[in-house]
């Protein structure tokens, strides 16, 4: 007999309620229909209806959690209408969540095993509100599974998910300079600013002297001239203890996602806001007359 035979399942849950009484209720739900069960929160601080944030997180936290650990993922700005409801297995975890992009950045990373549409009515709770699916239908499925459920039971197999909200990092040459062009995505509480630039798409970055080799550049900064907007040349560098204080940087975070940060200051507050795009250029002149797509 294996020591974890008897081990409680783990439900863990990503979502955008806030410090909200919805956290509460579907707890609720989940200790009354699968009491055992172990519930972390990983996080409730997702943005209002972003799916890039929820995205984000998904794809750099999931991973750390043990395979057979259940997830509920609820942002869902579709709620209601005809959006499906999904269970996903990545490599053993078994996400639940609607199918609006919010699991796709997870599947470029594993292909999931298998995805299955929630449309069996009998494993939810028995009149859904419209409004709340998280509590009526993808927690009483995450208890299910936690019970030992099978994910088959749930509803039909699916092939695909709804793409990625997240853009795909582009390469390109101009003159003699490589260049990467990549987009701000999200903000930690720290105020530094996550990309969709990671370690995978940029190995030579794996070698420590190798950063040094690019800058990294930024349009669409607070200017106190109306009308006017700043471009800036960023320094990578290793740590935040690389840089002075108060200086502009970016590095590689500890999700292995490039991040543009301000010690002890805060980058997010000094972008003007949206999908703010960026390039990174190797060592060299940078030509201020370049442009990149918006």
């Amino acid at each position: 007999m294996s020591s974890n035979e008897y081990s409680p399942a783990i439900i863990a849950l990503t979502t955008d309620f806030g410090a909200s009484f919805y956290v509460g209720q579907l707890k609720g739900v989940l200790a009354t229909l699968a009491p055992q069960a172990r519930v972390i929160d990983l996080t409730h601080e997702i943005e209002p209806q972003s799916i890039r944030h929820g995205a984000i997180v998904l794809q750099d936290s999931i991973p750390w959690f043990p395979k057979g650990s259940i997830h509920i993922a609820v942002v869902d700005p579709g709620v209601g209408t005809d959006r499906r409801l999904v269970v996903a297995d990545f490599d053993g975890r078994l996400v639940i969540g609607p199918d609006n992009g919010l699991l796709s950045a997870l599947a470029a990373d594993s292909p999931p095993r298998r995805i299955v549409q929630l449309n069996k009515p009998e494993y939810w709770a028995t009149r859904p509100s419209a409004t709340f699916h998280g509590r009526d239908i993808m927690a009483p499925v995450a208890a299910y599974l936690a019970n030992g459920g099978e994910v088959e039971a749930l509803g039909d197999p699916l092939q695909t998910l709804h793409p990625s909200p997240i853009p795909q990092v582009a390469y390109r040459y101009e003159s003699d300079l490589e260049i990467i062009e990549g987009v701000v995505c999200m903000a930690d509480r720290y105020g530094n600013v996550l990309t969709n630039v990671r370690i995978q798409d940029l190995p030579a970055l794996t070698q420590p002297r190798a950063i040094h080799e690019w800058k990294l550049v930024i349009e669409g900064l607070e200017n106190p001239h109306p009308g006017r907007i700043d471009r800036r040349e960023i320094s990578i560098v290793n740590t935040y203890g690389d840089a002075n204080s108060g200086e502009w940087v970016a590095l590689i975070g500890s999700s292995g996602r490039l991040e543009i940060s301000i010690p002890n200051g805060n980058a997010r507050d000094c972008l003007a806001g949206g999908l703010r795009r960026f390039h990174m250029v190797r060592k060299g002149t940078i030509d201020p007359s370049s442009s990149f797509s918006r």
